[in-house]
């Protein structure tokens, strides 16, 4: 058998292939040919947008909120690896009534999500001791961009009362499961105390402009109204420092029933100084410790 071809030289196409084999010639002859066009993509496609539909067993409520800055969200205020000491103070007694240390632990893949985790860890000191002891543990895992929890661990022992709790939170759907599988209905965008800790340092704290969020109090959503109020100095140790002060209240019956008071430093790092509160041992105050940073 012989095989031989004949090709259009100009754009390389075969036209006739022939072979001869034993019963007589094969001819293939092209009998006719042509181009498609490829199409050229528009520059910069627009992506369509797709809805989402929310399951219909589960209608989350949403609250007025106010999102984190978007700057804040490309620069946070914090890092991985920052402490911040607190001491609890009772205008009866001189010397620190409790201690709390709050953390930014890492970053790194948690419960299936990339996050961060926040921890707190507060106690009584022996100043305290004949009137109340606790000592309170809390660890939020929370979304590295919206601040939002998805997962809480708390552990309280405060006198007599023993709290071991977890929390998965689904803030799509709006909804907290705790470890038992009750299943709790919440706000699209609902906090736990830590994550509005560090939450409040990315927000825009204008006078006479409050915002608005949800937070969960005792496994129970409340909106919480944050009112910048006024710029002032604290005076810490020897340090004055300028800061924003802000009330905290709620939309309960008696909105500031606590009297909460903060005030974050008006720098950069949007620093929690102090924070005043009504409590049933009296009018407590915590301020932030302030310790050098020696270089490691």
């Amino acid at each position: 058998m012989s095989l031989c071809s004949h090709v259009d030289h100009a754009v390389h196409i075969p036209i006739l292939i022939v072979a001869r084999v034993a019963a007589g010639e094969i001819r293939a002859e092209l009998a006719g040919s042509g181009f498609v066009p490829t199409p050229t993509p528009p520059p910069n496609p627009t992506p369509t947008p797709v809805a989402v539909t929310t399951p219909t067993t589960t209608t989350p409520r949403v609250i007025p909120t106010t999102p984190v800055d978007d700057s804040a969200s490309r620069d946070l205020p914090f890092k991985v690896g920052e402490q911040l000491n607190y001491q609890m103070f009772l205008p009866t007694i001189q010397a620190p009534i409790g201690t709390a240390t709050f953390q930014v632990r890492g970053r790194s893949k948690y419960f299936d999500h990339d996050g961060f985790q926040f921890t707190v860890n507060a106690q009584t000191t022996n100043a305290l001791q004949k009137l109340f002891v606790a000592s309170d543990l809390m660890s939020s895992y929370v979304d590295p961009t919206t601040l939002l929890p998805f997962h809480t661990d708390l552990t309280l022992s405060e006198g007599r009362r023993r709290v071991n709790s977890k929390l998965v939170i689904n803030q799509d759907y709006g909804t907290a499961t705790t470890e038992t599988g009750k299943r709790i209905e919440i706000p699209v965008g609902t906090h736990d105390y830590l994550s509005f800790f560090y939450l409040i340092r990315t927000l825009k704290l204008n006078p006479g402009k409050p915002s608005a969020l949800s937070i969960l109090v005792n496994n129970q959503p409340k909106t919480l109204f944050i009112t910048p109020l006024s710029r002032e100095n604290v005076q810490l140790g020897s340090q004055t420092i300028p800061a924003i002060q802000v009330s905290l209240t709620t939309d309960d019956a008696q909105p500031d029933k606590y009297q909460l008071r903060g005030w974050i430093s008006a720098d950069k790092r949007r620093l929690p100084l102090r924070l005043t509160a009504i409590t049933e041992l009296g009018p407590v105050r915590v301020d932030l410790a302030i310790i050098p940073v020696t270089p490691q």
